[in-house]
């Protein structure tokens, strides 16, 4: 025996038959040999409230749920079928329901365990997909095929079907006017709108609220809209030809711009491209710009075309346009200043764009309207007045009004003769449209003289090539000769300049002080002047020639008769004298270009061949005048005054002969003459040095006596000072001694008085203290007792106040129900009970009688009255026994 508690089962099998049948519990089950208990005992299945399991193999059902058995006794099995158990009918025939815990029968098996059903919000929904085919009784019976895709959307609780499998669980897209959805069919279906879709058609889901999509849509893309201001704009590009939100059609490929004045949002469909952000372009009125390829109103191109937008305006760059070098200013010209334009096509001429500020001006640019530029033309505009070149106008370039002073020109070439000519004087030029600056290009060493005239600047060679000399500037001072100006040069007081003409091969001298200023094809004579001690050829270049009178050094070596060689260092006075209006001795003055170089050889050939024949003793002592008078360098006329030499080459006059020194060469006489002046010298220096020694005695002595004496007023005056020292040291230690004393004793005195008064004040405070304590805690009992006395009061005027409108309410009440229900159902109900009792009584038969409950007393004269025969009961009282007769 085995014994089975409530809500458990076994399988109990018949070895004999091969049967295996069910028992439930709760019994004391004895089974036969023949029998075995194949599983159990088991506790039952519950199924709780929206809860479900998954049984594999069911049994078969009869209509009204009990099992269906062969012909063998077994129940029947669906085996390989899976079977779907809920707590409660669901109103589905899929669904087997158990309201009471139910057992496994034999060969069946639980495939998914007590489980909780979904529960879907409002907001979410199951994407399910078919496995088997079967008739859908949630759609009405709709058919389901395998492979079939189908949603359900909350609020519901799901129960699974063994027929479907859940795919995923979706969510709801909350659709704001800040984000929207793009959607994809996924095969042909209808959206919510009722608008048929094709496979792989896109687009946009903009309602407001909650969103979920189908099973044959999916949500490819979240779109924000753009938002559109007066200076920002959106451009788009189309994917394929279709019809916008604007009820304007695109072509594929089609670019626009979306502004402020079609929408101020704008959602990007799903056939459109969103290519970037356009900003406004804004011009003052100042300013210009060419649009390339700008767009016609019907939105097409004008590809390589140019359109000219001027200031003020602003405007958005269509897709396709753009700026040619960006913004531009307005030519703004002065009264000065112009522009040379050249014409790229032939075109008519319009002064619209040119603003003339001058009234004349103005009458001269609208006589010019209309007058036909041909192309390559070039014309020139002049200020004052704001202009803007249109498209067909090229700027070269802006030319200003040069006004030039007395000293001052530029070098002008004209584009259709090829001649140059020097423009200079008082007058403002401004060159004409056939007209250039020419550069005038001088050699390297006229460049360098003329910079360091002109600001001290030189050119310095930097180095060699192919036996070239290669120049730079070194400019200290910031100087750099403009090539288009005229080439000036300061000549100097007393100098001569000459200029030669390579044009007309003419010449001409000018004398300074004097600026002078270089045509187009002249150029300065360069002098190149020897220099140095001995002279060297080429060492000072200069431009000017200076006239003197100004004097120059030599070094020569001359021997004697005895062949006594001698270094002489010589300087010579010399001096140009000249007509100056004369032009043939302006001419001989430049006909030797290195007249040092030749005076000086001039002159140290004469005085070689005069001190040849003396000798070094002679000439020693007399060098002056065997050079001057011998040599015949200088002479003397009949009163003795010098005649100069002159070079009547150049009229170069030599005025004087100096002497500096005479060096002998041979190391002989150097040495020879060296030791009698060595000897010299030191007998000078020995009678110096005796003389300079007793001297020193002398003042050593004097020196000595005095510093003694000083020595003795010094300790004089030290023996005073430390004298008066002791008497001030003593007198300062008395005055310290005392004043110790009294400061010390003033302190005590006032320690004592500040420790009284300290002590009296802290009293006081403290009795103070006291008193504001006391006081405190007086006013804080005070006022507690005042206010537990209001609130005492308070809350027994509260309660006085709601007992009183209890009792008005009461006896209102009261009132109101007396007058509702009047005096005669008063009456009629105190009678109705006494009334029913007496009829009772009566139909009993009773002549006589009192009822009373014990508590009242009775009043006995009514109920004898009563008794004797009045017929009649005494007045009904509830509390009070009732007399009936």
């Amino acid at each position: 025996m085995i014994r089975i508690p409530p809500h458990h089962y076994i399988h109990v099998m018949d070895t004999n038959k091969s049967i295996t049948r069910l028992e439930i519990g709760p019994q004391m089950f004895s089974f036969q040999d023949h029998e075995k208990i194949t599983e159990g005992p088991k506790k039952m299945i519950n199924i709780p409230p929206r809860h479900y399991c998954v049984i594999k193999n069911p049994i078969v059902l009869e209509e009204d749920g009990t099992p269906v058995y062969d012909s063998h006794g077994e129940v029947k099995v669906r085996f390989g079928e899976l079977q779907v158990r809920v707590q409660k009918d669901m109103g589905l025939k899929q669904f087997k329901t158990y309201t009471d815990p139910f057992p496994l029968y034999p060969y069946e098996e639980i495939e998914e365990k007590v489980k909780k059903c979904i529960t879907l919000k409002d907001s979410e929904a199951l994407k399910l997909r078919a496995i088997l085919p079967f008739f859908d009784e949630r759609f009405e019976g709709v058919q389901r095929f395998p492979e079939d895709t189908y949603q359900i959307s909350g609020p519901t609780t799901y129960f699974p079907f063994v027929e479907e499998i859940i795919e995923e669980k979706v969510k709801a897209f909350i659709i704001t006017n800040d984000m929207v959805v793009v959607l994809e069919a996924i095969r042909d279906t209808t959206d919510s709108l009722s608008i048929e879709r094709k496979a792989g058609e896109r687009w946009l889901f903009t309602e407001i609220g909650s969103f979920i999509p189908t099973v044959d849509v999916k949500i490819v893309d979240y779109r924000a809209p753009k938002v559109i201001t007066e200076k920002k704009c959106i451009h788009l590009r189309a994917l394929k030809t279709f019809e916008d939100s604007y009820s304007i059609k695109r072509r594929a490929g089609e670019e626009w711009l979306v502004t402020l004045d079609i929408s101020e949002r704008h959602i990007v469909w799903p056939q459109e491209e969103f290519v970037s952000e356009v900003f406004i372009t804004a011009l003052s009125s100042t300013d210009y710009c060419y649009v390339i390829n700008p767009m016609k109103k019907d939105g097409t191109h004008r590809f390589g075309e140019k359109e000219l937008r001027m200031g003020e305006c602003q405007f958005f760059l269509n897709p396709g346009e753009y700026l040619e070098d960006g913004f531009k200013e307005v030519y703004v010209l002065e009264e000065n200043d112009c522009l040379l334009l050249k014409a790229k096509a032939q075109f008519e001429e319009s002064e619209e764009l040119t603003v003339v500020n001058n009234e004349e001006e103005k009458k001269q640019s609208i006589a010019k309207k209309g007058k036909i530029r041909k192309a390559g033309e070039t014309w020139m505009i002049r200020g004052p007045c704001n202009f803007i070149p249109t498209v067909n106008i090229e700027i070269l370039e802006k030319r200003v009004a040069l006004p030039l002073g007395d000293n001052e020109g530029v070098y002008v070439r004209s584009k259709k003769t090829g001649e140059v000519r020097l423009e200079k004087g008082k007058q403002t030029f401004i060159l004409k449209p056939d007209e250039v600056l020419w550069e005038k290009e001088l050699s390297p060493d006229l460049e360098s003289l003329i910079a360091y005239n002109q600001s001290g600047t030189q050119f310095v060679p930097v180095t060699i090539r192919e036996g070239k000399r290669v120049y730079e500037y070194v400019t200290p001072n910031g100087y750099l000769r403009k090539k288009t100006d005229v080439v000036k040069f300061k000549a100097p007081h007393n100098s001569a300049v000459q200029i030669f003409d390579f044009k007309s091969m003419n010449k001409r001298v000018v004398y300074g002080p004097e600026m002078v200023m270089l045509e187009p094809y002249e150029e300065l004579t360069v002098l190149k002047i020897s220099g140095g001690i001995p002279k060297e050829e080429d060492v000072i270049r200069n431009c000017a020639l200076l006239l003197g009178p100004d004097f120059m050094k030599d070094e020569i070596i001359v021997e004697t008769a005895d062949h006594a060689k001698l270094r002489l260092n010589i300087n010579y006075n010399w001096e140009f004298i000249i007509d100056k209006e004369s032009p043939e001795e302006s001419d001989k003055l430049f006909c030797i270009k290195d007249f040092v170089g030749d005076a000086c050889k001039a002159m140290a050939s004469r005085i070689r061949g005069v001190v040849s024949t003396v000798n070094f003793e002679t000439f020693h002592k007399h060098s002056t005048e065997i050079i001057t008078i011998k040599g015949g360098i200088l002479k003397r006329d009949e009163n003795g005054e010098i005649i100069p030499f002159h070079f009547k080459s150049n009229n170069l006059f030599i005025t004087n002969l100096d002497i500096q020194s005479i060096d002998p060469v041979d190391l002989e006489t150097r040495l020879s003459l060296q030791k009698s002046v060595n000897l010299s010298f030191e007998i000078q220096t020995k009678s110096q040095e005796a003389q300079a020694k007793h001297q020193a005695a002398r003042l050593e002595q004097e020196s000595v006596g005095q510093l003694d004496r000083l020595r003795i007023q010094d300790e004089i005056v030290s023996t005073q000072a430390s004298k008066k020292l002791l008497q001030l040291q003593a007198e300062s230690a008395s005055v310290k001694s005392t004043g110790v004393a009294i400061a010390q004793a003033k302190a005590k005195a006032q320690a004592a008085q500040i420790e009284g008064e300290t002590e009296v004040e802290q009293a006081t405070l403290k009795v103070r203290a006291s008193q504001i304590h006391q006081d405190s805690e007086l006013s804080l009992l005070k006022s507690r007792y005042e206010q537990e006395v209001t609130l005492k009061q308070k809350k027994s005027e509260l309660k006085i106040n709601h007992e009183r409108k209890l009792s008005q309410i009461e006896s209102e009440k009261f009132q109101n129900l007396m007058k509702s229900l009047g005096k005669d159902t008063i009456k009629s109900m105190a009678r109705a009970g006494p009334e029913l009792q007496a009829k009772l009584l009566k139909g009993l038969g009773l002549k006589g009688f009192v009822l009373m409950d014990g508590k009242n007393p009775i009043n006995l004269f009514n109920a004898a009255n009563g008794l004797l025969g009045g017929g009649q009961a005494a007045s009904p009282n509830a509390d009070n026994g009732d007399i009936v007769e």
